[in-house]
């Protein structure tokens, strides 16, 4: 038995090598230097810990269509290699008057991001950017191609939507390359980028980009000699009944979109059909690559010498550094129970909760925006708790999933739903996420009393129903005294949480340590009375939020709710709800985290309401505030 579980455990310590080993070839393809594609490997790591254990929470949505696309490990891993890449990639890209950009880096880059922004759709924006972004197929040959794909013509959209949805992809890839490539109008005015004359490096760059950005984890299904009039597909067909169960499938026909062999032979076979107007020339002759706007034209095809096809191996003492620090974060997001959780969206903070009770937040999310995080804050010192991959997927790029939840170590829960934006709130984008912090229950004697009972009849039917080894039921005297030891070890644990609460009045805000950037911003209405000035808020440098904390002097509500009016303009520029004051010393306070771009300089009133069980709004409060640039 021994033997049997050390192999397990060899067997999973070798799974996680070769993923580490394989997320940092990926990086180092990307950039070329090893340093920073370990930097990458690790937090793509950190990341897919928390993002498993996410998934694995979360309240699933029941679909109605078959448009999901949700992430195995493997196909995780990569995703957030390339989101963890992408920073390092605008950095290279920004300083670029130094050197080190060249027409072959920024064509890797292209290509990464084309990638990424359909992958984390579906299969047919995959479909879309290859044959009508990184190749000139007309829209009919491209809606063949993904015929072929799904099997099922009932799915082909109509020519004007393939149009329409390769006009997202260039607005999203000319976002990110702003400035380095240019558009032009082809035909119907349909938008395209100025291309470049092709050569046999870059269709051999290409096929390497491809190669590597196939999901990892799936194989090649389309056969060579393919003839689809004659042949099915099984594994890009999908017979099932279950939205959730296509997963797979659409990963397969990523694949076969994707993978230069497999979309070859795709093509060889539709050229086959001899149909009608349509040409299916091969994928190397209608390959089509944007021109790069470099300030230097020089030949770096011919001259360059990495060697990211070839990069060099992990070392043992680096593999071993790198799961030691994996180890030690696992460790830290495992014991993590005491401080104010940060949520950002794409690295940029949105939201400060407290776990400590109950509360909400409001987030903007914008379009394109693919990654929630949870970070919980103790002293000065961050842990990722929480990793949250998002999919648009339907006509109008809806997140995936709509809602789901994060469980913490210390019992408290976040969960996370999505609506469209509103203009008078806080978080006015392109989509909201409400945000909600249920408290870990408090332990009484009465649902003790039911645990207990819980247990003990548990134990008693497992007991009854198990068998001796001679197939006679019994009961074993022994057993009742394993249960009498359970029932004790239970109930001191039960004493030792009360003791504990007993010994932790104090309100636990009043304990946090916040970050310099995040140090709150206090608003009596008593200091205002007495000396007659104004509280003043210095916009911080870094553009990190700014956090306001309002002291009540009246009443306790069901929740509350803050508008900032603009003095000057007499308008709303936010309102946010909140669920729930904070209690600090002998002091209830209302905390408000708000994105430090919501108040440009200038003089605001916050008016404060009270919310009645019987749902009436009752002002409690002013507070004037001034706010000046640094």
């Amino acid at each position: 038995m021994k033997t049997a579980w050390r192999n397990v455990a060899m067997n999973r310590q070798g799974r996680i090598e070769e993923r580490l080993v394989r997320a940092f070839q990926l990086a180092y393809f990307i950039h070329g230097n090893k340093e920073t594609a370990i930097r990458i490997a690790i937090n793509a790591a950190l990341k897919l810990d928390a993002a498993s254990a996410a998934q694995d929470k979360r309240r699933y949505y029941k679909a109605a269509s078959r448009n999901k696309v949700s992430c195995n490990v493997d196909h995780l891993l990569q995703r957030l290699v390339y989101i963890e890449s992408e920073p390092y990639e605008l950095a290279r890209e920004n300083t670029a008057d130094r050197g080190g950009l060249d027409d072959r880096t920024l064509l890797i880059h292209f290509i990464k991001h084309l990638v990424k922004i359909t992958c984390r759709r579906t299969s047919f924006y995959v479909n879309l950017g290859m044959s009508r972004v990184l190749h000139n197929y007309s829209t009919r040959e491209t809606m063949e191609i993904y015929n072929t794909i799904v099997q099922d013509p009932a799915r082909v959209k109509e020519d004007s939507y393939y149009r329409s949805r390769k006009a997202v992809l260039v607005k999203e890839l000319l976002e990110r390359f702003e400035g380095r490539i240019s558009l032009r109008n082809g035909q119907r005015n349909e938008v395209g980028f100025e291309t470049q004359p092709i050569t046999s490096h870059h269709r051999d760059l290409v096929r390497a980009c491809l190669t590597r950005f196939t999901p990892w984890g799936t194989s090649c299904v389309v056969p060579d000699n393919y003839s689809p009039n004659d042949q099915e597909i099984p594994s890009l067909a999908f017979t099932g009944s279950e939205p959730d169960e296509e997963y797979f499938t659409e990963v397969s026909r990523m694949h076969a979109i994707l993978h230069p062999d497999c979309y070859k032979n795709i093509i060889d076979g539709l050229r086959g059909c001899k149909m009608k107007d349509y040409i299916f020339e091969d994928p190397d002759l209608t390959l089509q690559i944007p021109r790069f706007n470099l300030a230097c034209d020089e030949d770096t095809w011919n001259n360059h010498h990495d060697d990211r096809l070839n990069p060099h191996d992990l070392t043992e003492h680096e593999l071993a550094a790198i799961q030691s620090e994996l180890a030690e974060e696992d460790a830290r997001r495992k014991s993590w129970g005491k401080g104010l959780l940060r949520i950002s969206v794409d690295g940029d903070n949105r939201a400060l909760l407290d776990p400590g009770q109950s509360s909400t937040a409001t987030i903007p999310v914008n379009a394109g925006e693919e990654m929630v995080e949870i970070h919980g804050i103790s002293g000065d010192r961050e842990t990722l708790l929480g990793v949250q991959l998002l999919t648009y997927i339907g006509d109008h790029d809806s997140p995936f999933p709509p809602q789901f939840a994060f469980k913490l170590a210390n019992a408290s829960e976040i969960n996370f739903g999505f609506r469209p934006g509103d203009e008078l709130d806080n978080a006015s984008g392109f989509l909201n996420i409400d945000v909600t912090c249920q408290k870990q229950p408090a332990f009484s004697p009465g649902n003790f009393s039911a645990f207990l009972g819980q247990k003990f009849r548990a134990l008693m039917d497992n007991q009854i129903q198990n068998n001796d080894p001679l197939g006679r039921p019994g009961f074993r005297p022994a057993y009742l005294l394993y249960v009498l030891l359970v029932i004790g070890a239970l109930t001191s644990s039960y004493l030792g949480v009360r003791l504990w609460q007993a010994n932790n009045r104090l309100d636990q805000l009043a304990q946090y340590q916040l970050p310099a950037s995040l140090a709150p911003v206090m608003l009596t209405q008593d200091h205002v009375r007495s000396s007659g000035m104004t509280q003043i808020v210095r916009l911080p440098a870094d553009e990190s939020p700014i956090l306001l904390m309002l002291k009540l002097e009246q009443g306790s509500y069901k929740s509350y709710e803050a508008v900032i009016q603009d003095v000057d303009k007499r308008s709303d520029v936010v309102k946010q709800k909140i669920n729930t004051d904070t209690t600090i010393g002998d002091d209830k306070w209302i905390v408000l985290l708000l994105p430090s771009s919501k108040l440009p300089a200038g003089d605001y009133q916050i008016k404060l309401s009270g919310i009645t069980e019987q749902g009436d709004n009752e002002v409690i409060g002013n507070y004037p505030l001034s706010v000046r640039n640094r």
